[in-house]
């Protein structure tokens, strides 16, 4: 299975980092999102996202967490979200689960795939994904090494905030 290595920085203002990205000659795209996420136990989930009117389906596997949250991660692009959700709550009945909204910039930066995220309001944060020192790299060059950090799931950072799954 492919590798997802990435982390969070919290408490980042968005108006800040769009204009340092600017001043860097970085232009960020928005990119909302709908996600629905299935999760099976602490380590397993499933999710089906529709981003730019694209439908894909994701399994994670939680592989551990040494400054970096790391997961193995499998996706494929499907045609029909709507009925692959009402396949997945048929299946799953019972499982707990989250639906959610995200208002996101996108960029790249190093090397390393960035994103802006806003989810429902709730949580505000920067994320950067791919290998640790590419990551380490864009942190700096947007001089972010001294904002908060985060390597939980963000299920975990939702449920922080009183954001509950419900069982289907």
């Amino acid at each position: 299975m492919p590798l997802e290595v990435e982390v969070k920085l919290l408490d980042v203002d968005e108006e800040e980092l769009l204009s340092r990205l600017r001043e860097l000659g970085i232009r960020p795209r928005p990119a909302d999102q709908e996600d629905f996420i299935l999760i099976f136990d602490e380590i397993r989930s499933m999710r089906v996202r529709k981003v730019d009117g694209r439908w894909i389906l994701t399994y994670k596997e939680w592989l551990g967490d040494k400054g970096y949250l790391t997961h193995e991660e499998l996706e494929l692009e499907i045609s029909d979200g709507e009925t692959m959700k009402g396949i997945l709550q048929r299946l799953f009945k019972g499982t707990p689960h989250l639906e959610i909204r995200k208002r996101r910039w996108v960029f790249e930066i190093e090397g390393v795939k960035g994103e802006f995220v806003d989810v429902n309001g709730v949580l505000k944060y920067a994320e950067f994904e791919g290998d640790e020192a590419s990551i380490e790299r864009a942190i700096r060059r947007l001089n972010l090494q001294n904002t908060k950090r985060s390597t939980k799931t963000l299920v975990k950072l939702l449920e922080e905030r009183g954001i509950t799954l419900t069982p289907l």
